[in-house]
């Protein structure tokens, strides 16, 4: 029997997809154990027991929190009924992924985190010479210590400087200070085109398939799985969600006429679509992914 250690999951979209394949679906249940003189036990789930006893009774109520147990049943039932496609291994036909359909992929994943890129791009330049000058500490602080000796002579100190000089340059050059700006200009576009937003990548037999992760739905932080698992992972990870679109779903959409206000809102709009196609949309031979539940196998 294998465990699943699950690390990300939406709750709501597994309670709204099960209350659908179950016809209803519990989310709390309170677990109520009686034990009376005469060493009867009782339990009781959702519903409550009346008695006549005039025995003495000790309860213990427990809530029984369902989540994950209610994800394996939810998953379980798709398996039972035909309706998730498995993806391990390179043995695998394109073919039978449609979008709308659910899917289970596993494999490596590389990791994303969107937030994490805009900062690190924003403070590029300042994260650079800080790294750098760490690095060169020491050999400064070597020059510093000479530069106080008494018996110094004008040459040496003058050398010592020159060499300082260099050194803090070379810093200034290798954290490209002069980039600043580029890279303050590409931390707004990611900002813009992502926010907060994390991605995943599995790449099977050349196929991508890339799962966009809501942060709130981990249940430990991204920063934490990345330390962890590594942001590119050497162990295998299942996804589990529902194809949104492909690279063969595109289709080219007609030019409307601006006759009116609604009209040009509505060309504005088309616009900003194919804006946001430079961003959001699947490359060739790649997928996009909804994901329910993501999980290890232990």
């Amino acid at each position: 029997m294998s465990l699943k250690n699950i690390v990300y999951i939406d709750y709501e979209k597994v309670y709204s997809l099960s209350s659908q394949l179950f016809e209803g679906i519990v989310q709390s249940a309170i677990e109520q154990q009686e034990s009376t003189l005469s060493n009867v036990d009782a339990l009781e789930v959702k519903t409550e027991k009346k008695s006549s006893s005039l025995s003495d009774t000790s309860k213990l109520s427990t809530v029984v929190n369902p989540h994950d147990y209610h994800y394996l049943k939810f998953e379980k039932e798709l398996i039972r009924l035909g309706l998730l496609s498995s993806i391990s291994s390179d043995d695998f036909s394109a073919d039978k992924i449609q979008s709308g359909s659910f899917i289970k992929i596993t494999g490596n994943i590389e990791i994303i985190d969107f937030n994490k890129l805009k900062n690190t791009t924003k403070d590029f330049t300042t994260l650079g010479y800080a790294i750098h000058y760490v690095n060169k500490h020491e050999q400064l602080e070597q020059i510093e210590n000479l530069l106080l000796e008494k018996n110094i002579t004008q040459n040496n100190k003058k050398d010592l400087m020159n060499l300082k000089s260099e050194i803090l340059k070379g810093i200034e050059k290798d954290s490209a200070k002069e980039k600043k700006k580029f890279f303050d200009n590409l931390s707004n576009v990611l900002s813009y085109a992502y926010g907060n937003e994390l991605e995943i990548s599995q790449i099977i037999n050349n196929y991508k398939f890339t799962s966009f992760l809501i942060r709130n739905f981990f249940k430990l932080s991204p920063e934490m799985l990345v330390k962890l698992y590594s942001r590119k992972t050497k162990s295998p990870f299942t996804v589990v969600g529902i194809i949104t679109q492909s690279h063969t779903d595109q289709k080219a959409e007609t030019e409307r006429d601006a006759i009116d206000i609604r009209s040009a809102a509505w060309n504005m709009n088309d616009a900003m679509a194919d804006l946001e196609s430079t961003f959001c949309m699947p490359h060739e031979n790649e997928y996009f992914i909804e994901p329910i539940a993501l999980y290890t196998e232990i």
